[in-house]
């Protein structure tokens, strides 16, 4: 167990023995919400930092819109309101003037110009980068065929007017500026610690950072805690009810639940063991949403035995996906029959990965393994030693063994291991999760493209990425659909992915926050967040 496990179980205890008052009741007093975070944050960059702690860079960065608790409506931001042109492409937006940084500069378009062209930067190498590819000039700039800032479809028209460009009708634009890591940075700020290329700088310390959001840094005691507290100058101060938030690392779900129940967090995880207690005992703190997302397997198609498309297809056609919602995820979850999950922005895919065991062994014995004869070692690859994580790991190594005769190796590494071995392709097979950052079937579908980063199978399929770019370019829902459809087909017979499950997105919320709202994202709208009175 780590440090910030033990520490945080010394407190549990102590709590339990003593009188002395739980943060969960002092919280009530002083409205300050206590949130576990599963992992300890490296940096407070929005352009940098991955999806672990997006509910911290959403309390203290604000974009043009903002995302509602629900996940799915958008509302207006730093942008008080914004004008589309009739073909879809052209978007103008104007600023609040009442906009200002934590330290009262006034929030202006020239900050966005510059934090897009940052994020863009192609030596500031952001992961998400392609997540503004629909601007126009955006890609070749991010990947350095046009180093002219000016080629991008970025433009201030004044102070407090932006207007963007895009290449194509993107109908998801919207959601796509409510996301964490387009969020706008301090440049002065950034600039002052080390530039605007620098990916590990100071400006993101305490005391240095500049945020705009409905929450400033105040402390961040790595391992420990991290504490935000209310911005004074943010345009909406007077609708914030929480005067702070204390983000707890926490990476073992048992200890976040134990914590939870000692009166220490309002916020916490479920551990997989104790869920279905949970749901039979009709906890009230128990919240479970549908969650936009899916757990699949990654095939390296560029390493033997899964160079073969039949070996990849038998190792999906012999998964029992019900029986693994079932068995393992005692029902928190949704059997996955498409790579992305049904409903997602009212998209229904069509079911194309089912379950046919005998199908399964034909088709590895043409590929030479009749039986499981002469199949090679294989080791299946996993991103930690979480309960549920080697739960469904040993789950489908026994139906890979009583459909197909083969044995698979369960390996797990840490998280940052894991990453590396993905990066780096070394590796056969793994599991993995992928959560959308927004409510539309793109977030899925960028997985699969030959030029995504964290693609990482090693599969490329000319037509899909056509079918991509139509999707992108399409003048009609209908049109858009069909490119959809188009991609599913041929994820299920290239089987670069195989999917698993929807999983539920389970929490526990303690009846004093009020305004909590579940979505199938996890958003977080901090501004509507209280803590209601003590009794």
């Amino acid at each position: 167990m780590r440090p910030i496990a033990v520490a945080l179980a010394a407190v549990v205890l102590l709590a339990g023995c003593g009188r002395h008052e739980t943060s969960v009741a002092a919280g009530r007093r002083t409205q300050t919400l206590h949130a576990l975070v599963n992992r300890d944050p490296g940096s407070l960059d929005p352009h940098l930092a991955g999806g672990e702690i997006a509910q911290i860079i959403n309390a203290l960065f604000e974009g043009l819109v903002n995302l509602a608790n629900d996940g799915a409506t958008i509302l207006p931001g730093v942008a008080e309101h914004w004008d589309i042109s009739p073909d879809g492409k052209t978007y103008t937006f104007h600023l609040r003037a009442g906009a200002r940084w934590s330290n009262g500069d006034p929030v202006t378009a020239p900050d966005f110009l510059g934090s897009f062209l940052r994020f863009l930067d192609p030596h500031l190498r952001s992961p998400f980068a392609n997540d503004l590819f629909m601007i126009a000039g955006a890609q070749d700039y991010a990947e350095g065929r046009n180093p002219d800032p000016n080629s991008v479809g970025l433009r201030v028209a004044d102070a407090r007017t932006l207007v963007i460009t895009l290449a194509h009708r993107c109908p998801y634009f919207l959601l796509r500026l409510s996301e964490r890591e387009v969020r706008p940075v301090h440049l002065p700020s950034v600039d002052r610690f080390g530039g605007r290329q620098q990916r590990a700088a100071a400006w993101d310390r305490p005391g240095n950072l500049v945020s705009n959001g409905p929450f400033q840094l105040a402390e961040w005691r790595s391992g420990a805690v991290l504490v935000l507290t209310k911005n004074p100058h943010y345009w909406d101060a007077a609708r914030v009810r929480l005067n702070a938030i204390h983000f707890h690392p926490i990476d073992d779900s048992a200890t976040g639940e134990r914590a939870y129940r000692a009166g220490q967090l309002h916020l916490s995880v479920v551990p997989v063991a104790k869920r279905a207690a949970y749901r039979e005992q009709k906890s009230p703190d128990l919240h479970t949403v549908t969650g936009l997302g899916t757990r699949y397997l990654r095939l390296r198609t560029t390493q033997a035995p899964f160079t073969d498309p039949r070996v990849r297809r038998a190792l999906s056609l012999a998964i029992d996906r019900e029986r693994l919602v079932s068995n393992v995820l005692t029902g928190f979850g949704t059997p996955a029959h498409s790579l992305t999950a049904p409903g997602t922005g009212g998209y229904q895919p069509p079911n194309l990965f089912g379950f046919d065991p005998a199908a399964a062994r034909e088709l590895l014995a043409a590929a030479g393994f009749g039986g499981g004869t002469g199949f090679p070692s294989v080791e299946l690859l996993l991103p930690n030693k979480d309960g549920e994580t080697v739960a469904i790991a040993e789950a489908l190594q026994q139906m890979w063994r009583q459909a197909l005769g083969i044995e698979i190796k369960i390996v797990s590494n840490d998280g940052v291991v894991f990453l590396e071995n993905l990066r780096s392709g070394n590796f056969q097979l793994s599991l993995n999760n992928w959560g959308y950052d927004i409510n539309d079937p793109v977030d899925q579908y960028l997985l699969a493209l030959s030029t995504y980063p964290s693609n990482q199978s090693g599969w490329s399929e000319a037509a899909y990425d056509r079918a991509f770019a139509r999707s992108e370019e399409a003048a009609t829902d209908a049109e858009r659909r069909a490119a959809f459809d188009e991609m599913e087909t041929l994820l299920a017979a290239g089987m670069p992915f195989v999917p698993l499950f929807h999983a539920a997105k389970t929490a526990l919320v303690h009846p004093t926050v009020q305004g909590w709202r579940d979505n199938g994202l996890g958003n977080i709208d901090w501004r509507t967040l209280s803590l209601s009175a003590p009794e």
